[in-house]
């Protein structure tokens, strides 16, 4: 099972977690108006550290954790041989059947 994020699967809960930490860095909006805050994040094992900065000083503000929703995702291993021929008996299987009941009503209708 895998973590989805932006439509791709993470093998791991870590890297989940470090691609959105890194997904985290932007300017955001706060009590002194749109940018004034610039966020860094860090990963931790089960949750996300987000650290603001007032851009205007560099003052650190309280740091809070978020915990991203865990959307799981499984992988599909791609078709072996033995699944492609599998598919093309079962397509062999289908045409042998309608064939079958196309014989079976040309013989009723006479």
């Amino acid at each position: 099972m895998g973590y989805k994020f932006l439509d791709q699967c993470y093998d791991t809960k870590q890297d989940f977690l470090n691609v959105v930490a890194q997904y985290c860095y932007s300017p955001a909006s706060g009590a002194g108006g749109l940018g004034s805050y610039f966020t860094s994040c860090i990963a931790n094992t089960d949750d996300i550290t987000v650290q603001a900065y007032l851009l205007s000083n560099g003052t650190a503000q309280t740091p809070w954790t978020y915990t991203p929703q865990l959307i799981s995702c499984d992988f599909l291993p791609p078709p072996t041989l033995s699944d492609s021929i599998e598919l093309a008996w079962m397509i062999v299987g289908v045409w042998v059947v309608a064939w079958g009941f196309k014989k079976m009503m040309e013989v009723i209708k006479k």
